[in-house]
């Protein structure tokens, strides 16, 4: 698994958080989500963000276990202008 946050201030951005499919249900990503946590937390962040597809409701519910709540999801016209399925962005307070 990867992960990665840019950081810069208050507010990070948690991308392209990726688990290879063999890999998948043995809690790897909670264990990077947990480490990206707490990185994030020693270097003063307050907000955490993350997008996840809106049909990915797997994704959305581990998000979610960690503490992550609904912040916005894209429009239709954003999912169409952008060629890409539909994303919400989900936040975390540290």
């Amino acid at each position: 698994g990867s992960a990665g946050i840019p950081l810069g201030g208050e507010r990070a951005y948690v991308f392209n958080l990726c688990v290879t499919p063999m890999a998948r249900r043995q809690g790897i990503a909670s264990v990077l989500i947990s480490g990206i946590v707490e990185r994030a937390r020693q270097l003063g962040v307050k907000y955490l963000y993350i997008h996840v597809e809106a049909r990915n409701t797997t994704a959305e519910r581990l998000y979610r276990s960690h503490g992550f709540v609904f912040e916005k999801e894209e429009d239709e016209a954003t999912e169409i202008r952008l060629c890409r399925p539909r994303r919400k962005l989900l936040l975390r307070r540290l």
